[in-house]
């Protein structure tokens, strides 16, 4: 009845909405950039309307200055740039990024239509129901004209869209590389999808402003970083010492539990003692059963739970001493692991890197990888690469270099 109710008011609020916005008032609560909510008169009932912030306001400044900057040819880029260096933030008081321009420029709020019922009705659709449009709802702030020209020329603009799964593994280091500001390094294409780079998602989205960091190219990032872990992860030398390590540690973790193991026996001998001094009383009858039974059902139930517990360590005694690692045994799983990562393109390489390398920060020439698993010989979980100049797509400093490593260690 519960799930029925509220499958009914879900449906009823719904239609209350489509009525609403049929009738050109606003559904939301917060008003598009440069808009605001007036409150108008409806037979009684208070409604919403949108209504346009004065000319001589900063939003609809801003407003303007982006469809003009649109219009003369701008990309969602640029213009999320300019208007930063500018000192204009977004509604949140953040900064402008090309995901906010690029939302802006294609809100039909701004050429006064209104639209309900998702991203261009889809939402709707998928119920059944038809979008809601609103020709002339509330005054407009962009002619339709000019609304739909920066349309067209951000669609032939438009890069072609490819399905996710077809390009999940081709960055070999998607997840885990990260820049020094926080944000993401992602991959990104120039020349036509002749170059491949890793890009700070910041300065991609917000301009170099925002973040200066350099792009990356993604062939000879992913060599160096795999050649490393040849290196430093899959030596014969790390190997055996990683094997020696796990082995001390599970002798020490052996340890422990004979300890606790020894203590559990201790506390079990002192429980039966005292069980065997209650049951020479009882017999001598110099108590009766009455008042030594709750003692000895106290001290039935503490031995039962030693015994149990004494179980479950000879247990793990057991599994810990069947789990001691032999270094000729785990030889050919190396093996097929340093064969896996040459073919960079595959999901199971980088699954596989994600086991040992918590990240791989990115901080102007120098890379930090963050490992998981301590390094030998001196047990660091981190470790310093240095980035050289590499062939990137303009700019006087990051030009063309003859120095055929773009990584080298520092320590």
């Amino acid at each position: 009845m519960d799930e029925f109710y509220s499958a009914n008011m879900g449906q009823d609020i719904r239609r209350g909405m489509r009525e609403n916005a049929t009738r050109g008032f606003f559904n939301g609560s917060v008003p598009p950039y440069g808009f605001k909510v007036v409150e108008v008169n409806d037979k009684g009932k208070v409604r919403k309307k949108l209504e346009p912030k004065p000319d001589d306001s900063a939003a609809i400044k801003v407003i303007y200055s982006i469809f003009e900057l649109a219009r003369s040819g701008k990309g969602c880029k640029e213009i999320a740039k300019s208007l930063n260096s500018d000192g204009f933030r977004a509604m949140t008081g953040k900064r402008w990024s090309r995901t906010t321009v690029y939302k802006t420029l294609t809100n039909e709020a701004y050429c006064g239509t209104l639209v309900w019922g998702g991203k261009n009705g889809f939402a709707a659709a998928k119920r059944g129901d038809k979008p809601v449009r609103i020709e002339n709802a509330w005054p407009a702030i962009i002619d339709k004209g000019t609304f739909n020209f920066i349309q067209s020329q951000m669609k032939e603009r438009g890069p072609k869209i490819t399905h996710p799964r077809k390009v999940s593994s081709f960055y070999l280091l998607s997840g885990i590389l990260q820049c020094a500001c926080g944000s993401a390094m992602t991959g990104h294409s120039a020349k036509s999808g002749k170059h491949f780079y890793y890009l700070c998602s910041r300065s991609y989205r917000q301009g170099k402003d925002a973040c200066g960091q350099i792009m990356l190219p993604k062939e000879k990032l992913e060599k160096a970083v795999v050649e490393h872990i040849f290196t430093r992860i899959l030596s014969d030398a790390n190997i055996e010492d990683m094997v020696e390590t796990m082995n001390v540690i599970l002798k020490l973790q052996a340890g422990e539990l004979h300890n606790k193991l020894t203590t559990i026996d201790s506390e079990l001998n002192d429980v039966q003692n005292r069980l065997g001094r209650l049951y020479d009383v009882l017999e001598t009858g110099k108590l009766d059963l009455d008042k030594l039974a709750p003692r000895i059902t106290e001290l039935k139930t503490r031995q039962d739970e030693l015994s149990k517990s004494r179980v479950l360590i000879e247990a793990e005694l057991a599994a810990e001493g069947a789990t001691q690692v032999d270094i000729e045994m785990v030889k050919p799983y190396i093996t097929d692991l340093r064969w896996m990562l040459q073919d960079t393109q595959a999901n199971e390489t980088k699954f596989f890197l994600k086991t040992f390398i918590k990240n791989i920060v990115v901080n102007e020439r120098e890379i930090v990888i963050n490992y998981t698993i301590p390094m030998a010989p001196n047990r660091k979980y981190e470790e310093k690469l240095r980035v050289l100049p590499i062939d990137t797509i303009g700019g006087p400093l990051w030009t063309r270099t003859t120095d055929p490593g773009l990584i080298r260690t520092v320590l």
